[in-house]
C-alpha cells in the first residue's frame, strides 16, 4: 500500500518541528508556507539554509535546519532524487537538481515542498497550544506523555 503524501508530509512534520514549540518558532513556521509561494521553493530554501547558521537561538537554528533537511529528503525521495551514495538529498544537492530540474519536476518539488509547509505550520500551532495548556513544570517525553521535570 502507498501512502498519500499528506501522510508522508505529517511524518516530515512530525520529525522537524520540536515540541514544546516557542512563541517565535510558532510566528517563524507559520509564514513558510507565504515564503514559498510568494519567492519559490530554491529561495525559501536557501533562506531556511542561512537562518540555520545565524542568530543565537538555538531551538530556531535547529528548527530552521531540520524543515530544509525533511523538504530536501521528502522531495527528493518522492521524485526519485538522490544525493550521494543514493543517501537522502541534502538542501544544497534539492537546490542543485532544481536548478537542472525540467518544468514538470519543478513544479512538483514545489507542490510537494508546499504541502510540508503547511503540516509544519499546523504542527507548530498545535504543539505551541499544548505547551501553553501544559501545567508549569512538566514536559513531554518522546512518546508524547507529559512527565514532571
Amino acid at each position: 500500500m502507498t501512502d498519500r503524501f499528506d501522510q508522508i508530509a505529517v511524518r516530515a512534520a512530525v520529525t522537524a518541528v520540536p515540541d514544546p514549540v516557542t512563541d517565535d518558532l510558532r510566528t517563524r513556521l507559520r509564514q513558510l508556507p507565504v515564503t514559498l509561494r510568494r519567492c519559490g521553493l530554491p529561495a525559501t530554501l536557501a533562506m531556511l539554509m542561512a537562518r540555520e547558521q545565524q542568530g543565537s537561538n538555538q531551538q530556531l537554528r535547529a528548527a530552521y535546519g531540520k524543515a530544509a533537511a525533511e523538504i530536501s529528503k521528502t522531495v527528493g525521495e518522492h521524485l526519485g532524487w538522490h544525493g550521494d551514495g543514493a543517501g537522502p538529498l541534502t538542501p544544497e544537492q534539492l537546490l542543485r537538481k532544481l536548478g537542472d530540474a525540467d518544468p514538470v519536476d519543478y513544479a512538483t518539488a514545489t507542490r510537494y515542498a508546499e504541502l510540508i509547509t503547511i503540516w509544519l505550520k499546523r504542527l507548530a500551532e498545535a504543539r505551541y497550544q499544548q505547551a501553553k495548556a501544559r501545567p508549569a513544570g512538566t514536559e513531554t517525553d518522546p512518546d508524547g506523555q507529559e512527565e514532571p521535570s
